[in-house]
């Protein structure tokens, strides 16, 4: 995945650190997921800007593996200001692949190096229409897009820098806020006996997700969770070489 959080795209300045992490944390999931938790995926189209690629919901394939939130692209021609792409996806059951329509890219790193047929990954912005004749002698018009340049920051005064660090301690704090008001009503109803939240309530003590990490306490629910019937929690118990008693 091309890296450039910070971008300049025809004179704007964008800002991708949200996108960026949004991928970190789904990649986080996608494992838990793979282990056999109960996790959900938040839609990058509530993250990102209209007309942005590159990223897509998750999907859940084959043998429950995620596939698909970070997207593949197939370079087709490099031209001298950039190159034509197409969208590549896995079909995870026969190994195949599909091929989305074809699409100009601009400002990707190091694009005139490439070759057809390599497999690239990035986040660009629609900007327009791409102009060209094709193999075949014939005028073509296709979306165009850009990667951008990277951002060169100013230097920060000490008030903006203050300023930055109160905003990411206070974001920081909201965030675990919301945690520990999730453990308290998984904690609640699994007092309760509900085996959803007590299975849930088992991965925040294991993850330290609204509590202090426990994990004597997190089999002790999972346990609790199992007994009742829950595969996700026997799963769990299982990757965790953890007999179901």
């Amino acid at each position: 995945m091309l890296y450039l959080p910070y971008r300049i795209i025809q004179g704007r300045y964008c800002d991708l650190s949200a996108i960026y992490s949004w991928i970190d944390q789904t990649t986080s999931l996608a494992r838990h997921r793979q282990q056999g938790d109960a996790v959900s995926f938040v839609n990058p189209n509530t993250i990102m800007s209209p007309g942005w690629i590159g990223v897509s919901a998750p999907e859940i394939g084959q043998l429950n593996n995620v596939y698909g939130f970070v997207e593949n692209y197939e370079i087709g021609q490099v031209t001298d200001d950039g190159v034509i792409v197409r969208k590549k996806a896995a079909n995870p059951f026969d190994g195949s692949y599909e091929y989305g329509n074809p699409l100009f890219l601009t400002n990707y790193p190091g694009y005139k190096e490439l070759t057809d047929n390599t497999t690239i990954q990035f986040l660009a912005l629609k900007t327009g229409v791409y102009k060209y004749t094709d193999t075949e002698g014939a005028s073509r018009n296709i979306p165009f897009y850009d990667c951008g340049t990277p951002y060169i920051a100013k230097a920060l005064t000490p008030d903006q820098l203050s300023s930055i660090n109160a905003k990411r301690a206070a974001d920081k704090r909201k965030a675990e806020q919301a945690q520990e008001k999730t453990f308290r009503l998984l904690e609640s109803r699994a007092t309760n006996g509900d085996a959803s939240a007590q299975f849930s309530l088992g991965i925040h003590y294991l993850s330290g997700y609204g509590c202090e990490t426990n994990r004597e306490t997190g089999l002790y629910w999972l346990q609790k969770a199992a007994e009742q019937g829950s595969v996700d929690a026997s799963n769990k118990l299982e990757s965790l070489n953890v007999s179901v008693k």
